[in-house]
């Protein structure tokens, strides 16, 4: 893993090009924002070193290792609709390309793209309207179940109407999901959902609501997977729930029907929990949890449940340098028996994982970090054991 390989040392060179460049643009002025009359152009850049002991997130005997450099460069536009009303009618836009170049499995190399537009309106008359997309093309991996490096792009659409009337709040939306694979064309599928809600406040800064979600999806293709419709209730608290914690949280249940006769149902209780714990001035904890029915592309199994806890600490221990650690653990659980290795039994994937990180401010406009990440999951079936470690350092630039 020398830097006299070309390519290496390329990035390199490439890397110190792009810092130098960048920071000699940011230092030939205090004034950081770029602005077109009322609308603010906010690029941002930054150079990311990793190191990886597991890229493909194989089990044990099985990893490849790797050094993996990603150039980021990207740009947030704000744009107020209306001058004399900048904050009701806003649109926000961002865009980001990630180029990312592996040392030594060059056949990985890729650039990554992420797009997004929001589209914020407040009328006069009691009713927002807000409208959301956020588009990415990637080849990390989906979630907890699947780790392969698949290219594909999703597409999120959402929108939601919500009318204010002293204490009550009604608020109607739509979301649209967009999954399409390169290769596995049997995962191509779109998720429609449509949620109701009503919010009743009981302080000021803290609403009870009822809500309720309907939604089906449908794949391209039905050779592996089936269709299905689902329903779910929840009941929820959100503001500030006590003296210095604020979030969200609900529960209720949930009923998934799949169209095909192989494929079992799901029925079961939902959870939603995200909780922000001012601890001090300084120091800020983040406690999140959640227990719902996930998609599922491994074998017979048309779900997984999916169960996982999270908590996430940020600590300013200086002026310009903060510190940042947390964990996770999650179990998912699937419904069908298979088969592995001549051992036939339900699949259990039991994760968890730690971060520790730092990050120092040299300029308002310029920051450096470096992080540590450990994961790791143990299945029953050992075939979908993994354990990573991922070392990192990064400079950025936001403007």
């Amino acid at each position: 893993m020398s830097l006299s390989h070309p390519k290496n040392l390329f990035s390199c060179i490439l890397a110190a090009v792009f810092v130098l460049t960048f920071a000699g643009r940011a230092s030939s002025g205090e004034e950081s924002n770029m602005h077109i009359g009322a609308i603010e152009f906010h690029p941002f850049a930054s150079v990311e070193q990793t190191y990886d002991t597991n890229i493909s997130l194989e089990p044990s005997g099985r990893e490849d290792e790797d050094f993996i450099t990603d150039f980021r460069l990207g740009m947030k536009i704000n744009a107020p609709l209306a001058p004399q009303r900048e904050e009701d009618f806003m649109m926000e836009l961002s865009y980001e390309a990630d180029v990312v170049r592996f040392w030594d499995h060059d056949e990985r190399d890729r650039v990554d793209h992420s797009a997004s537009g929001l589209l914020d309106l407040s009328f006069t008359n009691d009713f927002r309207l807000m409208i959301e997309d956020n588009f990415d093309r990637t080849e990390d991996p989906q979630d907890s179940e699947r780790a392969d490096l698949d290219k594909r792009f999703r597409n999120t659409i959402d929108t939601s109407l919500s009318y204010d009337r002293e204490k009550i709040r009604i608020m109607g939306g739509y979301r649209a999901i967009r999954d399409d694979y390169d290769d596995l064309e049997n995962l191509d599928r779109t998720d429609n959902m449509f949620t109701g809600a009503l919010f009743y406040q009981l302080a000021p800064k803290t609403a009870v609501f009822a809500e309720y979600n309907y939604g089906f999806i449908s794949y391209d293709t039905n050779r592996t997977n089936s269709n299905s419709e689902y329903h779910q209730a929840r009941l929820g608290l959100e503001g500030n729930l006590l003296p210095k914690v604020k979030g969200i949280v609900k529960a209720g249940y949930r009923t998934v029907g799949y169209d095909a006769n192989n494929k079992e149902d799901f029925s079961g209780f939902t959870l939603l929990g995200n909780i922000i714990y001012n601890a001090t001035e300084r120091t800020v904890i983040n406690l999140s949890a959640e227990m719902t029915s996930e998609e599922s592309s491994y074998s017979t199994n048309s779900y997984y449940e999916a169960n996982i806890v999270k908590i996430a600490l940020d600590h300013q221990l200086l002026e310009r340098f903060w510190l940042n650690g947390g964990g996770f653990y999650g179990r998912n659980r699937y419904p069908d028996a298979t088969t592995e290795s001549s051992a036939v039994r339900k699949r259990r994937d039991d994760l968890w994982g730690l971060n520790a990180g730092m990050k120092y401010e040299i300029k308002r406009w310029c920051f450096i970090s470096a992080d540590y990440e450990f994961k790791e999951r143990d299945s029953n079936f050992a075939a979908f054991d993994y354990t990573d470690h991922i070392v990192s350092a990064e400079i950025s630039f936001i403007f």
